[in-house]
């Protein structure tokens, strides 16, 4: 072995540790790639040099697995409804891009918008008085979940804010999931993605 293959072999060691929370057909997969790629590129008998090239702009091995490893987790994120699997995988985005930031930002209102709404659709029967969408003075509303007791004002809805609730709660969840899930479509087609 030369000292190419040496200095290949360990990049790919590095990337493969670096590859840890894939399956490991993945890792494979994307470590038998990256050998074919660099041995292309750097010829038929890579000398050191050729290999060193190649390598340099892959970059670092521990950057590139986390790019592979973000990209295999929003892979089944975009597949997935689930807010919690969506929200994690948009703040690991969060820490990449200000695009993830802004989208991870977006989902968490509309989730917490729709846990208001149906929080609020749940409450209404145990203190009726306090919970409802109020009005508290001309240009002012307050959505209130019967916490601290009336606020001072006059409640708009009375007991239609339970299916009301429950219907914008159900309907924000829907749109907020949608948005997270084509957020994660969009960043995920980004130049700066590995391919697969």
């Amino acid at each position: 072995m030369n000292d190419g293959a040496r200095r290949l072999e360990a990049y790919l060691a590095e990337l493969r540790r670096g590859l840890g929370p894939l399956p490991e057909t993945a890792r494979t997969e994307i470590v038998t790639e990256l050998r074919g790629h660099v041995l292309e590129s750097a010829g038929e008998e890579p000398t050191e040099a050729g290999v060193a090239a190649v390598l340099e702009r892959l970059g670092p091995a521990e950057q590139l697995a986390a790019l592979y490893v973000t990209d295999g987790v929003l892979l089944g994120a975009e597949r997935s409804r689930s807010p919690w699997t969506l929200l994690w995988s948009l703040a690991r985005l969060a820490g990449t891009s200000l695009a993830g930031a802004f989208a991870l930002l977006g989902c968490v209102v509309g989730y917490g918008l729709a846990a208001s709404f149906a929080l609020a659709a749940v409450r209404k029967p145990i203190a009726p008085g306090s919970v409802g969408l109020w009005q508290l003075g001309p240009d002012s509303y307050s959505l209130t979940l019967g916490f601290a007791g009336p606020p001072a004002g006059r409640e708009l809805l009375g007991w239609w804010i339970v299916p009301i609730g429950l219907l914008a709660g159900v309907g924000v969840l829907w749109l907020t999931t949608w948005f997270a899930r084509w957020s994660i479509r969009q960043l995920r087609r980004s130049p700066l993605r590995p391919a697969h």
